[in-house]
């Protein structure tokens, strides 16, 4: 089980995926109470279990464009061999993602990179920080492969601007590259351009995050009433 939270500096900072939790996820409730707890959770491990390993692979991917590849000898990048020894469930999702980092990306500053706001008090891991297109400044990318959008991809980026940010790395866009596991091989990109309103949010989410957790469990006061049958 992931941790809820980064130890930075013998102290704990929640994790921005934790923090972003706090959001409810109406339409993941709808479905999961349509279609029952049990048969949920063995659609999300399933989920969560690709969605894993294709973050893997197009980390792989990604560090295979900006260091030296063995591999790479062959003329192919990536070469038949990789795509060989994938799981065949994943090729079409990882194919979606580098036909889109082909187009899209110019110049890659960080991928998996670890990223903390010292003055929020909060860390997470971002996915990939790139130039796009014609852009002069990067840009926050955080790749998805869930069938549905979620209002916390808006908070999530939001909190790596502002952690980057911190760092002196100003980013100008945020997108999500979305690879729907129920379209292989189909990618959507969403461009999210309210910085400030997801930024705010995003910090009001931490505040909430951080109520609930110092929140103790009322202990209940007064009388305890009985509730039963009156007997005639």
């Amino acid at each position: 089980m992931v941790s809820s939270f980064y130890e930075i500096e013998g102290e704990r900072y929640p994790r921005v995926t934790s923090i972003c939790a706090i959001v409810a996820n109406m339409h993941l409730a709808y479905w999961r109470g349509r279609v029952g707890n049990v048969e949920a959770d063995r659609v999300s491990r399933e989920a969560t279990t690709l969605g894993t390993y294709v973050h893997a692979q197009v980390e792989r991917y990604i560090k295979q464009q900006t260091e030296s590849c063995p591999a790479a000898l062959c003329g192919q990048h990536p070469c038949s061999g990789w795509w060989a020894d994938m799981n065949p469930n994943a090729v079409p999702l990882v194919k979606a993602y580098v036909g889109w980092h082909d187009e899209h990306v110019r110049a890659v500053v960080a991928c998996e990179r670890l990223v903390v706001s010292r003055l929020h008090k909060f860390a997470g891991t971002v996915d990939l920080v790139a130039v796009l297109d014609d852009d002069a400044l990067p840009s926050v990318i955080d790749v998805k492969t869930s069938n549905s959008i979620s209002d916390s991809w808006g908070l999530q980026t939001a909190a790596y601007q502002l952690a980057l940010d911190e760092d002196g790395i100003e980013c100008v866009r945020r997108v999500i590259v979305q690879l729907p596991s129920k379209e292989p091989g189909v990618c959507h990109d969403h461009e999210l351009d309210n910085h400030d309103q997801d930024q705010r949010a995003f910090i009001n989410a931490l505040k909430l995050y951080r109520w609930k957790e110092s929140a103790k469990p009322a202990e209940p006061k007064g009388p305890r009433i009985r509730f039963g049958t009156v007997k005639p």
